[in-house]
């Protein structure tokens, strides 16, 4: 999977719903407000992206990393917050901050919680954590194929 990146006109296309810029911008803003225009515009952007990876798939069969994206970008959390593989469901329990979801990992033969995980998309340990837990084998979240749903079980 890639992503092809052009530059563009901010003036055209879907980028001029981007709010870049505060409508009414205060001069000598703190670093933190700073920041926090920094990551709301970031978090836009992906979304767009993940719009354009994902589009129109809500629910089915789909990558552990088309999920995770979906729950962070886009919303997933309402069309499909659980993921099933192998034995274990995860579900998208709340967001974390403006680039993180807090996600729960149920054991479905033993009926328990197994950990709890934040991803984000900045250094994630948790999903080097997750992967070694649902697929010991596989390093890459894009290799782990399994079904988002709106039910923790499978009609």
């Amino acid at each position: 999977m890639g992503v092809h990146l052009r530059a563009c006109s901010l003036d055209r296309g879907i980028l001029t719903r981007l709010k870049v810029v505060p409508g009414e911008p205060v001069e000598h803003s703190s670093l933190y407000a700073q920041e926090q225009r920094i990551l709301e515009t970031a978090k836009a952007i992906r979304k767009l992206i993940v719009s354009r990876l994902v589009p129109g798939k809500k629910t089915g069969p789909m990558s552990l990393l088309h999920w995770l994206l979906w729950q962070l970008y886009g919303q997933g959390y309402v069309t499909c917050p659980y993921f099933i593989y192998n034995g274990y469901v995860l579900k998208h329990t709340r967001s974390s901050g403006l680039a993180s979801i807090l996600l729960d990992l149920i054991d479905v033969q033993q009926e328990r919680l197994v950990g709890e995980y934040l991803i984000g998309p900045l250094q994630c340990k948790d999903l080097k954590n997750l992967l070694q837990v649902i697929a010991p084998s596989i390093k890459d979240p894009n290799a782990v194929q399994g079904q988002a749903s709106k039910r923790s079980k499978p009609l």
